[in-house]
């Protein structure tokens, strides 16, 4: 069959962090002191600049008694804050509620991960707020993606507060018209916040219907085989563990190594590139080996 690919024939689901977006991060210490250039974490030294490695995941990887809550507010909305609020002065508001987003934890309950926030007196938002425009001075990022609080389970407070911001990669704006121009439909499905998501979603063209944050990895196998249902042949292109159970599911999947990237991800994928450039000869060969030509 020659032409473009049918309306409803093919689509692809991004992840976006390491995907779409290269991320650079800020990590604050235990004392949720003053930014310094590294800071030191059982011997490993963690930078604020993002380059192969996320010091923030490295963090959780390299301490297992530590889990990552997403602080749910826009940065927008943290820049009106009282510098010197508190989350216990915050938790008592009943106008401005304390808003904790996602969080992949099974060691903690979301209420038992909202009153260990809900009682700290040490962080403030002039903290968080320093260190968000610290992130926008000195990184070439497109947006702030979220701010993150780090909990140490056995110890029930948090340690560290981390900011993550993101610049989309060299060579998006062009793919994302290329699969626009060949009817393939475009979604995000990602573990970050949705109003992030959409504001990248509007960036690149995408509808804001397709787009799915706050999505665990469960959540984006579960998209996989909704899309198959309305779709011949979904692909699926992230490049981390969490992607894997959507990779999985996916007739195409592929993982793209131009950030940092989980083995086990690439151990699933049918394909491998080194960055969005490669994508769209990737699909064309995939959708000719099943007789539909691009």
């Amino acid at each position: 069959m020659a032409g473009n690919v049918k309306e409803k024939e093919a689509c692809i689901v991004f992840d976006c962090m390491g995907t779409l977006v290269q991320p650079f991060g800020i990590v604050r210490g235990e004392k949720l002191g003053k930014i310094s250039e590294h800071i030191s974490v059982k011997g490993s030294v963690y930078s604020r600049r993002i380059s192969k490695t996320n010091p923030i995941s490295d963090l959780l990887k390299e301490n297992p008694n530590l889990i990552l809550a997403n602080l749910d507010y826009a940065p927008e909305k943290i820049d009106q804050f009282d510098p010197n609020l508190k989350f216990k002065e915050l938790a008592k508001n009943k106008e401005v509620p304390l808003k904790i987003g996602l969080h992949f934890s099974t060691k903690l309950s979301p209420r038992s991960i909202l009153n260990i926030v809900s009682l700290n007196e040490t962080l403030t938002f002039g903290a968080i707020q320093e260190t968000i425009n610290y992130m926008r001075k000195n990184y070439p990022i497109d947006l702030i993606i979220g701010v993150v609080l780090i909990i140490d389970v056995d110890m029930k407070n948090i340690l560290y507060l981390g900011v993550v911001g993101g610049k989309i990669f060299p060579g998006t704006y062009r793919l994302m018209r290329n699969l626009n121009t060949k009817g393939i439909n475009i979604y995000i499905a990602s573990g970050d916040r949705p109003e992030s998501l959409l504001k990248i979603a509007l960036k690149l063209g995408i509808q804001k219907k397709n787009i799915f944050g706050y999505a665990s990895p469960e959540d984006k196998r579960a998209l996989i085989q909704h899309l198959k249902q309305k779709y011949q042949y979904v692909l699926m292109v992230g490049n981390d563990k969490s992607d894997i159970p959507a990779l999985e599911a996916a007739d195409l999947s592929i993982v793209t190594v131009q950030q940092n990237v989980d083995e086990q991800a690439i151990k699933v994928a049918d394909k491998v590139i080194s960055n969005l450039s490669q994508l769209m000869a990737v699909i064309r060969a995939f959708l000719r080996s099943t007789f539909q030509v691009l």
